[in-house]
């Protein structure tokens, strides 16, 4: 689906790569550019959808990856007339987290990445602007979910990461969706954010 005449941006990355930082510190300099931003976090763990995720992933519900990939997708999907409806508006919206992250994750789960990627295209989803992958190394994530003292089934699991590390990689390389801009998530904060904004600012002027 195409978008209309807003911003459309996209972090992703494996738990812990600083998707929140990064979002947060350009949905900043996004207001002061003199845009009206707008951030969505998946998965958005409030409601029917949300309350399933969110046992899903501190193991009070098990269920298989073809439904796990379908009820992350769903959750997204409930927002796209109202993310439609933001850009028409000619608002700045940025994801932390986006279809992506559910092919990501799912798809190192047992669903072939292909099967994913053709059920993602049939649901139409609106395509961003640019996507931003934060890579780091895995020690690196599970190093920063420590000090924060959060680990859900996938924050705690160091396979499963490092599975979706490469299986972001993929996507990145395919440049499915968008054009992918990757990059190294190991840097200082505010290096990695003067990147992003280098890359965003010819977008402002179009």
């Amino acid at each position: 689906m195409k978008k209309n005449s807003g911003l459309l941006i996209d972090f992703e990355g494996i738990d812990g790569s600083g998707k929140a930082v990064q979002s947060k510190l350009l949905y900043e300099w996004l207001q002061k550019s003199g845009w009206h931003p707008y951030i969505y976090k998946y998965p958005d763990l409030t409601g029917i959808i949300g309350t399933m995720l969110n046992d899903f992933l501190h193991r009070k519900l098990e269920i298989d990856e073809r439904v796990q990939f379908l009820a992350f997708a769903l959750d997204i999907l409930k927002d796209q007339g109202e993310l439609k409806k933001r850009l028409g508006d000619g608002e700045a919206v940025i994801m932390d987290r986006y279809i992506p992250s559910t092919l990501a994750y799912q798809c190192s789960k047992g669903l072939p990445l292909e099967e994913g990627m053709k059920i993602a295209n049939l649901l139409d989803f609106i395509r961003p602007d640019v996507i931003f992958l934060l890579d780091i190394g895995v020690g690196t994530a599970m190093r920063r979910k420590f000090h924060q003292k959060i680990a859900d089934r996938h924050e705690g699991d160091k396979k499963l990461l490092e599975r979706v590390k490469a299986t972001y990689l993929k996507i990145c390389k395919k440049k499915w969706l968008s054009k992918w801009v990757l990059i190294d998530g190991e840097q200082e904060v505010l290096k990695v954010s003067e990147r992003i904004k280098g890359y965003i600012s010819p977008l402002l002027k179009k």
